[in-house]
């Protein structure tokens, strides 16, 4: 419970207004080491995601929305520059996972 303050805190303390979605998420992620356990990932995501979205709703339907860009944005980084991973995701292949994600609708 205290953990879950301090990162309620911690994401407060970022003014997201008038930052799309990718530059926020890259001034956020530039400020720690994310942690490597999932829940703790999808905990940090979750934080982001409900501010981006409380600064910027306009794009997206929901937190929900927001969370999904978010971590596909993540983990699209990941799939990019992970020399473990030999077949590299295509844009097609990006936006055909995303496609739905927004409140049942299509990301603009």
């Amino acid at each position: 419970k205290a953990m879950v303050e301090v990162l309620r805190h911690f994401v407060e303390a970022f003014d997201f207004a008038g930052l799309t979605i990718d530059e926020a998420l890259r001034i956020f992620l530039q400020s720690f080491r994310i942690p490597g356990e999932a829940q703790k990932i999808d905990r940090v995501m979750d934080a982001f995601a409900e501010a981006q979205f409380a600064a910027n709703p306009g794009p997206f339907a929901n937190k929900d929305a927001a969370y999904t860009l978010a971590f596909s944005i993540m983990m699209l980084n990941t799939d990019h520059h992970s020399s473990q991973i030999a077949k590299k995701m295509t844009c097609d292949e990006f936006v055909r996972n995303l496609r739905g994600c927004n409140g049942g609708g299509d990301l603009p």
